[in-house]
């Protein structure tokens, strides 16, 4: 039977003094799979560095490509967010999926006008789409949410979770628990 736990670390800053700690309990050794999903944010190709970078300080195998589960004793994956996109998060998923599913008008209206001074007001393409989720978190719902992996947990967006541009973190995830069954 296998067993699997999801951690959330709480932010990019907080990624490698987690893990360390995390590889300092005993039962980090029982650990078969160690799955990371990430935000490429900016830079992709550095976010993915650093996150090789802390888990080579824990020894742990480092893949090479993201995707890739390398190790035999513990195989490790490495995914950012958005999968084959050097820039974004989840909530650049989410805000493509909320706009394909029920787009609120008053979200819809400040998401264009963002996307029409972004350049000029220094927004990077990461910092809108994080806005913007924002924005889209506290329109028309049931309660006002501040995280876009909590309000995917509720029934206030399940329409949003389900459109198409959030099948790839269905991927991520079902690839990391398929690895978890064959370790086990």
């Amino acid at each position: 039977m296998s067993s699997s736990r999801s951690l959330n670390v709480g932010g990019e800053k907080k990624f490698r003094p987690t893990i360390i700690a995390l590889a300092k309990q005993s039962a980090f050794a029982r650990i078969r799979v160690l799955g990371v999903v990430r935000d490429c944010e900016e830079n992709g190709k550095a976010v993915f560095e650093s996150i090789l970078d802390s888990l080579k300080g824990i020894g742990v195998p480092q893949p090479t490509e993201r995707g890739e589960a390398t190790g035999a004793e513990m195989r490790a994956c490495v995914e950012l967010l958005p999968p084959g996109r050097t820039t974004g998060s989840l909530e650049t998923l989410f805000v493509e999926a909320a706009e394909n599913v029920d787009p609120v008008r008053c979200h819809r209206i400040m998401t264009d006008c963002l996307r029409n001074v972004r350049t000029s007001a220094g927004f990077t393409q990461a910092r809108f789409d994080k806005i913007a989720a924002l924005a889209l978190l506290s329109s028309q719902r049931s309660k006002y949410y501040t995280r876009v992996g909590e309000a995917l947990q509720s029934d206030d967006f399940r329409d949003v979770l389900n459109a198409e541009p959030m099948r790839p973190l269905f991927r991520i995830v079902e690839r990391l628990r398929k690895l978890s069954e064959e370790a086990s």
